[in-house]
């Protein structure tokens, strides 16, 4: 009886414990439930009050922090939320304007405490995040276009590529079932040679800053301009059409690094450029790596950041490489930095590196 006892109380116990996970389970449930309505009916209104031009209601969905930013697209220092969207409108006014307007769907969300991400798609081009975080208890929208807003005028500012920790929003992953950002498409190593010392050879290793060894080191130039549009959810804001040149060096193994990245153009060109360092003191190479693709093709990948008086935009870029006579050409054509909203158009760059050969690793 007394074996039996203890049975009917340990038990009791366990169905207690079960009963109040399951209630708080259900309660956690429905929170998430309830936020995930609430962030969807921010996006709606923001969109919705952008389309209508009430400047007033869109400021009202966005962060102080975002409010604050809005001011930074430009050199001019900031004001108030609706005088500064008042400008981009009509900035946006004497040129194309923006294009495919409220075309904007939401395909997922994502939450992580007070932060969320939301994924939004628009007319079948690639998807972009729009970070979301909860303030004075409701959920707004957290910057109007970039990852961190205001660019080198934030003091987040900052290359990921040195290692350095980073005080930018956290990249939320999408919850179980959702598209990812990360390319899953399978790839193999490569051995790159050029011409060195008289003759053929494999390349040697990249300097510890990227910025010498390997072969290349040659200025590359992008095959005429190439348009760059900031995606939003009022629709997409052409921003520039520039040249766009860096210095490439490349390793045996298909390690790359771009380095010195320089636009020209028209005049918004010269506010893009490449993330600083935390100290604000130099300018890290985006360093990447060539692979070959299942079909045979190759594949040149990139940890992209970009500096734009709009904001910053981090992610990777991936360039399809291709031997195109003498010489490798690297291609975008309606390329996004991972998921930032940052797109480049039509683009091509020849690499002209003395013997620059190409090829799957042996096994």
């Amino acid at each position: 009886m007394e074996v039996s006892a203890r049975w009917r109380r340990t038990g009791t116990i366990v169905l207690v414990v079960q009963l109040a996970t399951a209630v708080v389970l259900s309660s956690c449930g429905g929170e998430r439930q309830s936020d995930r309505q609430a962030i969807r009916s921010t996006v709606t209104s923001l969109q919705g009050a952008l389309a209508e031009g009430d400047l007033a209601a869109a400021c009202s969905e966005l962060t102080e922090d975002a409010q604050r930013h809005v001011g930074d697209a430009g050199h001019d220092p900031p004001t108030t939320c609706e005088r500064d969207l008042l400008l981009i409108y009509r900035s946006l006014e004497k040129g194309e304007g923006l294009r495919e307007p409220a075309r904007r769907k939401i395909a997922s969300i994502a939450i992580d405490g007070d932060r969320a991400q939301v994924t939004v798609t628009a007319n079948g081009g690639p998807a972009f995040a729009v970070p979301v975080a909860h303030e004075d208890g409701d959920w707004k929208v957290d910057a109007l276009y970039g990852d961190i807003p205001g660019g080198s005028q934030d003091d987040n500012f900052i290359n990921p590529g040195e290692g350095e920790p980073r005080a930018t929003r956290p990249t939320i992953p999408p919850p179980p079932g959702q598209p990812r950002p990360v390319s899953t498409e399978p790839t193999t190593g490569v051995t790159v040679r050029g011409t060195q010392r008289g003759g053929s050879r494999r390349c040697g290793r990249l300097t510890p800053d990227g910025k010498g060894g390997g072969c290349g080191g040659v200025f590359i130039r992008s095959n005429g301009q190439i348009e760059f549009t900031v995606r939003t959810l009022a629709g997409d804001l052409p921003f520039a059409r520039c040249l766009y040149n860096y210095y490439l060096r490349i390793d045996g193994d298909g390690r790359t690094t771009m380095d010195g990245i320089l636009s020209g153009g028209e005049n918004p060109c010269n506010d893009v450029r490449p993330c600083l360092n935390r100290r604000k003191t130099d300018w890290p190479p985006w360093r990447g790596r060539i692979r070959r693709l299942p079909d045979g093709g190759y594949v040149h990948r990139i940890a992209a950041c970009v500096d734009t008086c709009l904001g910053q935009f981090e992610g990777t870029l991936t360039m399809p490489l291709a031997r195109h006579g003498r010489v490798w050409r690297a291609t975008i054509d309606s390329t996004q930095v991972g998921d930032s909203g940052y797109l480049y158009g039509d683009g091509e760059w020849d690499w002209r590196i003395p013997g620059l050969a190409i090829a799957p690793t042996s096994n």
